[in-house]
């Protein structure tokens, strides 16, 4: 039995009839037969034991109901009537009322499971065979429904008295009222075999807070820290809704959730989350649960633990601290951040169109705490560039490096579609495309970091959603979403769907359904960018400058260099640094994990002025850059990334571990075993799944159904579809070369030459990565070619013929270039200061400090192939970077001298040089200008250095930097090539196909590159082609090696149960049943993520426990 009781020294008094309830109980079930506890009148005392704890929320919670409900061993089965009463609606619901003097205060309560059996007819569409739930209990009696929480059902047909019974589920739940304190206690005995955990829920004026109780004995507080530990360890914000549903299948997975590893490791979130907002957390020696706690009210004041509840208003002026939440559950796991993306003073605001980030009522982007993403929000102005209503079409041109450093496209094979509809923000704004879309809002530093991305589509699954309850999107923190049409809220990834061997669709995740499905790239939907960051504490030395020390986790990497930092502090920061902009990290040594900052990247350490250590604690804030991708064309489809690679599982006998969740597979489906997953899959419904995995677990391990997260983890996405690739033998590569010249004279040939047919491996010529080892394979990562008979190497892709210039190189139309620079001090006869040689080249990109002119009055970056001048800041002077002599005996009249610079007397004429800072007016005086001058005297300059500017666009080598230059001419030399000693450049163009191609057309001495069709001036890859198969025999979107399901079964278990339940279901359903409920399903046929009704038979089922 469950006696449930405050103490007597907490509240100087005990429950009426606590004795009597007992008795009387026991004295029912024995009498009818009812329950299920086997005690006598005269029987022993039965030990008890204690949970108690205080609820508060820096105001004790005094005179407050507290629900606690726990599971047990048992079932308990009782006699009951059913009788019809009037509902809301005006329909009929059966009311049922225990018949025997039983206590059921514990076990029939709003959301516990009831299955009926009868003697004799039940009212429709009651039945004997499904399980419902207690709705609406009160004093005269209960009603059912067909969910936790959903409306009573409505009932008809005859109602019979005598012949009915209920059984309960496994579970316990009874309420208690906290003292004057917020103090509460409960006592179990061993007599109903209670079990852990237990939930706790208290409600005061509104609020609901809620905690968990991993053993029946001990503290257990229930306060707005315990509300975000339970957040973060179920993952839901809405705790009222889980506690109303929490049953035998919640308390198996909170069991495993709610370990003392796990509780830690949640509670280090939040403190670090406290700490960047300026609190300490030093009050708590443990987690909130069972810490000490004594709460303030009209009697005393409260502890430590008390007053850090006070704090967590952040210095908001709350009404009532019983409105500290406000449904706002997970505003411990997320923070709302100001456009430089520092933490909002006001965290409680409600968004509003024409409010501002001091009064806390706008925001441009929020930090998930417990995902470490930051998230962008958008703002409601048609004018802005991250308008909430502007949607794009998909566009990925981009070419990355996989894990071995090889250029990559991973598009599907088709980059999508660039041109759309116009939209705000961009410099083409005919190019309403997802590439452009990321490009505008990095050069706009959003929240202060410019590595923004398009979320591939693991990560968007890991947007603050919560699948399980009604209206999954929080709007308190994303205002934007409120606005839109949810039902067709569908966003971008950055992940090409391999369900199309043409590669034209990509994945998209609807935030109204929560589905995960596929959409043409030349659809237009919304774009929700993503930056993945990590926090780390850090200590601020007193030296000039400052050197900043850190200690990382095992899943953090070290700080490196030129990576973008914020700075957060509760303390005071040295005077030179705020925390309301972004810094460069230089001199980073990640073994001594130290660092120190600059103003821009690769800069000078900043100096700092504080006398003695700055006080703390401090953060950084470090934007993560994107891990190498992996690469595998022979397995699937090759234009996408591997990501579920073997290296990611461990597999050891029947159960596979997958390291980057920590979570332990069984390998097979229900129903097949073995290394290769042999036998017959078991389909089943939801309910059958359950079971399933309830008698997995008797064998002593915790088997469970996955979370919709857990299951979506497994999915593949390169390997999706009802097709493979395979190489089509039947093509052949072709070459053909041109000849251009720098004017386009007689050594330039007015034709490509005729193709011919390059074999693999080739017998005339050879290739090369490097250009310094050669094979004669042609593969796409060749950048190099020599006839076998020469040494004479030749670049042939991304090949330009005005290699390092003096000016700006134009940027190809149809393609992005990087563009570099290099630079050499010249000195009149190449004497000491001059550069034994150019540079090291320095890719130019957004955030450079040079700027670029055209007529040296205008500045700007980028620059163009237009500009003249160059500045290395606005207060550099300017120099000729195009066009640049230097010249010894340069002749200056007075009024045309230069300030600062050198000059000796030619001819005195009319002017004092003594007014301008020379010693005497004779000819041959050397002097420093301090003025312009005025008269008719001359004055030879005198140049000592000159610099050389040189620019590059492409991608160049180590042999490649610019050679050539002199005073005289500083600026890098071309290649000179034939009788005439012009600059040429040879062109190569490949095409791979099935018959002979016509010789290519196009292509200049800037980009001896071909413009036909097919054509390419790098080798093509293989050509693969698409051979569709069985559903059966493919579809198959997980790590086949490592799951092998089976290869040779029909049909695959494609369709899999997740146990996580859709609210939603079946209001956004056509004409639905409205008793129906559905669950979520992962299908590893397509990849979707999708929802059916719980009584769908045919979707199999894969077991996981937590580690």
């Amino acid at each position: 039995m469950v006696v449930w009781a405050h103490k007597p020294d907490l509240f100087g008094l005990l429950p009426r009839r606590l004795g009597a309830l007992a008795s009387a109980a026991s004295l029912a079930l024995l009498a009818c037969g009812g329950g299920d506890v086997d005690v006598s009148l005269a029987a022993a005392p039965v030990p008890m034991e204690s949970l108690q704890g205080v609820a508060a929320v820096g105001a004790a919670l005094g005179n407050s109901p507290v629900k606690i409900r726990c599971p047990r061993e048992k079932n308990a089965t009782y006699p009951i009537s059913a009788t019809l009463s009037k509902s809301a609606a005006l329909e009929d619901s059966a009311v049922f009322k225990v018949t025997d003097a039983s206590n059921t205060d514990q076990t029939i309560f709003d959301g516990q499971v009831i299955r009926l059996s009868t003697k004799g007819s039940l009212p429709k569409p009651l039945n004997t065979v499904e399980n419902f739930y207690v709705v609406n209990k009160t004093a005269d009696g209960f009603q059912l429904s067909r969910s936790p929480s959903g409306a009573a059902l409505s009932t008809f047909g005859g109602i019979q008295t005598g012949l009915h019974s209920a059984t309960t589920g496994k579970m316990l739940e009874q309420t208690v009222t906290t003292g004057a304190d917020g103090a509460y206690a409960v006592n179990f005995s061993e007599d109903l075999k209670v079990q852990k955990p237990c939930l706790l829920e208290v409600s005061a004026k509104g609020t609901k807070l809620h905690a968990v109780s991993s053993g029946l004995s001990g503290v257990a507080n229930i306060t707005p820290l315990t509300e975000a530990l339970l957040a973060i360890l179920v993952e839901t914000g809405d705790l009222a809704r889980y506690f109303t549903e929490f049953g035998e299948s919640n308390a198996a997975e909170l069991r495993q959730l709610a370990s003392a590893k796990n509780i830690d490791s949640a509670w280090n979130k939040i403190k670090a989350m406290l700490a960047s907002n300026g609190i300490d957390t030093s009050a708590i020696t443990t987690e909130p649960i069972s810490a000490s706690l004594s709460a303030a009210n009209a009697l005393k004041v409260g502890d430590a633990h008390d007053k850090l509840l006070d704090k967590l208003a952040f210095g908001i002026d709350i009404v009532s601290p019983y409105n500290f939440l406000q449904g706002k559950e997970k505003m411990l796991t997320l923070i709302k951040l100001d456009s430089k993306g520092l933490p909002l003073k006001n965290q409680f605001g409600k968004w509003s169109d024409a409010g501002s980030e001091e009064a806390g009522t706008q925001w441009d982007c929020v930090h998930d705490t417990v995902t470490n993403l930051l998230w962008e929000v958008k703002p409601n102005l048609s004018s802005h560039l991250r308008h909430r209503e502007h949607k794009y079409t998909w566009f990925d041109s981009k070419v990355v490096q996989d894990d071995k450093g090889n250029a990559l496209v991973f598009n599907g094979g088709d980059a999508g579609t660039e041109l759309s509809r116009s939209c705000q923000g961009f410099a083409d704004p005919s190019k309403c495309n997802t590439e452009n879309y990321v490009r505008a809002v990095n050069q706009a530093r959003l929240c202060g970091f410019e590595t923004w991305a398009l979320p591939d589509v693991d990560t968007l699954q890991k947007f603050p959603l919560n699948y399980a309850s009604v209206g999954i999107v929080n709007t308190d923190y994303f205002p934007d979403l409120q606005a839109q049409t949810l039902a067709n809220s569908s966003f971008w990834t950055s992940t090409s769907s391999a369900n199309s061997a043409e590669g034209n669709y990509a994945w998209v995740v609807n935030f109204g359904s929560g589905k995960v499905e596929d959409g043409l790239k030349a659809s237009t939907q919304a774009v929700r960018l993503v930056l993945p960051v990590n926090t780390y504490s850090v200590e601020i030395s007193s030296a000039k400058p400052a050197v900043f020390t850190y200690k990382k986790t095992a899943a953090q990497s070290a700080i490196a260099n030129d990576q973008m930092v914020t700075l957060r502090t509760n303390g005071l920061l040295p005077n030179t640094l705020s925390q309301s902009r972004s810094y460069y990290v230089v001199k980073a040594q990640a073994a001594a994990g130290s660092f120190e900052l600059s103003t821009v990247k690769s800069g000078e350490s900043i100096a700092t002025l504080n006398a003695g250590a700055s006080k703390g604690p401090h953060f950084v804030v470090v934007g993560v850059e994107p891990a190498a991708k992996i690469a595998d064309v022979g397995q699937c489809h090759p234009g996408i990334e591997v990501t579920r690679p073997d290296s990611r599982y461990t597999v050891s006998g029947d159960e596979v571990t997958d390291t980057v969740t920590g979570l332990l597979w069984k390998r097979c489906v229900e129903g097949l075993s073995g290394a290769t997953c042999t036998g017959t899959a078991k389909p089943a419904s939801y309910k059958g799944a359950q079971a399933l995995a309830v008698e997995a677990a008797k064998a002593g391990k915790p088997w469970r159904l996955p979370s919709r997260a857990e299951l979506a983890g497994l999915v593949d996405r390169k390997c999706t579809g009802v097709w493979k690739y395979k190489q089509d033998t039947s093509s052949a590569l072709y070459m053909s070369q041109r000849t251009f010249t720098e004017t386009g004279g007689w050594e330039q040939p007015a034709f490509w030459s005729q193709p011919i047919t390059i074999s693999n491996p080739s017998a005339s010529f050879e290739f090369s990565v490097d250009g310094k080892t050669w094979d004669s394979k042609p593969s796409s990562d060749k950048l190099y070619l020599r006839e076998k008979s020469t040494t004479s190497a030749f670049r042939i892709a991304g090949e330009t013929g005005y290699g390092w210039r003096d000016g700006v190189p134009p940027e190809p139309a149809d393609q992005k270039a990087a563009l570099w620079l290099s630079k050499r001090v010249f000195t009149p006869y190449g004497a000491a200061p001059q550069d034994a040689k150019w540079s090291e080249p320095e890719e130019l990109k957004t955030g450079s400090k040079l700027e670029f002119s055209t007529n040296g009055e205008s500045w700007y970056f980028p620059p163009t192939s237009n500009d003249v001048y160059l500045r290395e800041s606005p207060t550099s002077p300017k120099v000729i970077m195009r066009g640049e002599a230097g010249t010894q005996n340069q002749v200056k009249t007075a009024g045309a001298f230069v300030t600062g610079l050198s000059y000796t007397i030619q001819a005195v004429g009319s002017t004092d040089f003594t007014l301008i800072g020379a010693a005497s007016n004779f000819a041959g005086v050397v002097f420093t200008a301090t003025g312009p001058g005025k008269g008719s005297g001359t004055a030879i300059e005198n140049v000592s250095q000159i610099t050389g500017y040189a620019f590059f666009r492409g991608n160049y080598t180590a042999d490649d930097y610019p050679t050539g230059g002199s005073f005289a001419s500083p600026k890098p030399g071309f290649k000179q090539i034939g009788q005439s000693g012009q600059g040429m450049v040879k062109g190569f163009a490949f095409y791979r196909g099935n018959l002979p191609p016509s010789a290519p057309s196009g292509g200049s001495f800037a980009y001896p590159t071909p413009s036909s069709a097919g054509w390419s001036d790098a080798i093509p890859k293989e050509v693969l082609i698409s051979v569709t198969e069985s559903a059966a025999s493919s579809g198959r979107a997980i790590n086949q090696t490592i799951f092998p399901q089976n290869a040779s079964s029909s049909p695959f278990a494609q369709a899999i149960w997740t146990a996580t339940t859709n609210p939603n279901y079946p209001a956004n359903l056509t004409n639905p049943d409205s008793n129906s409920q559905a669950a979520w399903i992962v299908n590893f046929y397509n990849g979707f993520l999708d929802y059916v009704d719980v009584s769908t038979a045919g979707v199999y089922v894969w077991l996981v426990r937590s580690p």
